[in-house]
């Protein structure tokens, strides 16, 4: 803080809540109107708490917000605590537990699914500042007295900024409820994910929603938004979206595939193929720091589309060879000196025409090129090797059948 017209003899740190309030008087009274806005609202309830960091790198921004929400979590400041925290498998969980799964169903594909059930929780401070959990009343087992009174208010108050389907509610979409007469608290839990809660004690009792799905009688962080917030939450949608596309692309080529041809160890070859290109395309892009963001999560999904064509060439070749060589290797080679010759040349052309697009001055042309040229080549590699190797291992009866048939 500086005084004295900005004077470097006049600086200093405040280092206790005294020195704190007295410079914030000072700049009330003595600053001009509305100095303090940016930092702190008109009515002292709401002020900003801003952090520098070194970098904004991914494991930067998931750090700094996996240690606020767990400090905000262990570190209540207010005299109650209510949250509805979503249900979560344990952290000692397996891999085959039915709660990992969901949790996995839901990274990838929560957006289309039903709302993910959360669970309300209520912790009232102590006289030694420890907090005790407080009972949760179920909906299902019995609703209180003030429920219609509680709903009708909320239904009749100021809704600005809450979602539509708050707008009507009826008693059957509560989850949870608690109440305390002596706090003169209310919480009710509506359509799992919405939070509602009533001070009675405060100058207006209206319910209000709580947005954040926490509240807090007394001093609370929540997570804000600056540029740290807005990376950590456009990184936490990329990464989401990046497993959601690549997972569901590798189901569709391993079930068309598969069903096309009617053999399901011939579509495991193809999906071994397109996940090897596609891992090997992550590592380029983890060796040389290419962040997965906005611009690259689309290319991810465009390189295996693209390339898997080059392993269907070679299948459908396979096949057709098959018909008149003496046996199925004597095919795949015939296929490889034919249509593996065929896919090199078309994804040498294609690669040499996106290559120059690497020495683009926008960032989005040269990283896009980048790993175009990656997925191409790699998908053309494993098309002309993987794909045949595999085939003359396994050798899938779709080889053959054309030939029994002929």
């Amino acid at each position: 803080m500086n005084n004295h017209y900005g004077d470097p003899k006049w600086r200093f740190v405040p280092d206790d809540s005294g020195s704190v309030r007295a410079m914030i008087f000072q700049l009330r009274q003595g600053g001009a109107p509305g100095l303090l806005r940016r930092y702190i609202t008109d009515d002292g309830k709401l002020a900003a708490v801003s952090f520098f960091y070194p970098d904004h790198k991914g494991e930067t921004i998931e750090r700094a917000r996996n240690f606020a929400e767990q400090f905000i979590e262990e570190n209540p400041l207010g005299e109650i605590s209510i949250r509805l925290d979503r249900d979560e498998a344990p952290a000692n969980a397996g891999f085959f537990d039915r709660e990992n799964w969901v949790d996995m169903g839901y990274y990838m594909l929560g957006p289309i699914l039903p709302p993910r059930h959360h669970t309300l929780t209520v912790r009232v401070r102590q006289p030694d500042d420890s907090y005790r959990a407080e009972s949760v009343q179920p909906a299902a087992e019995q609703l209180p007295d003030w429920i219609d009174e509680f709903r009708r208010e909320a239904i009749a108050a100021d809704r600005t900024g809450w979602p539509d389907r708050l707008a009507d509610w009826s008693n059957a979409d509560v989850d949870y409820w608690w109440e305390d007469t002596e706090l003169g608290i209310r919480a009710v839990a509506i359509h799992s994910v919405d939070l509602l809660v009533a001070d009675l004690k405060d100058v207006d009792p209206t319910p209000a929603y709580q947005p954040t799905g926490s509240w807090t009688r007394g001093v609370r962080f929540v997570m804000a938004g600056g540029n740290i917030g807005l990376l950590a939450a456009i990184n936490e949608e990329v990464e989401r979206s990046h497993v959601a596309n690549i997972a569901l692309i590798f189901f569709v080529i391993f079930a068309l595939h598969s069903i096309t041809y009617r053999s399901i160890p011939s579509g495991g070859i193809i999906l071994l193929q397109v996940a090897t290109a596609t891992m090997m395309s992550l590592a380029y892009m983890a060796a040389r720091n290419v962040g997965l963001n906005v611009n690259t999560l689309p290319v991810q999904a465009v390189g295996v589309g693209i390339g898997v064509d080059y392993a269907f060439y070679i299948v459908d070749r396979i096949r057709q060879e098959a018909v008149t060589a003496a046996d199925l290797d004597q095919a795949i080679r015939r296929a490889i000196r034919t249509t593996g010759m065929a896919v090199t040349f078309t994804a040498t052309t294609i690669v040499g025409g996106i290559a120059l697009w690497m020495f683009s001055t926008l960032r989005f042309q040269a990283e896009m090129a980048q790993l175009l040229v990656v997925l191409m080549v790699i998908n053309m590699l494993g098309a002309i090797t993987i794909v045949p190797a595999f085939y003359s291992i396994f050798r899938p009866k779709v080889a053959t059948r054309l030939r029994r048939n002929a």
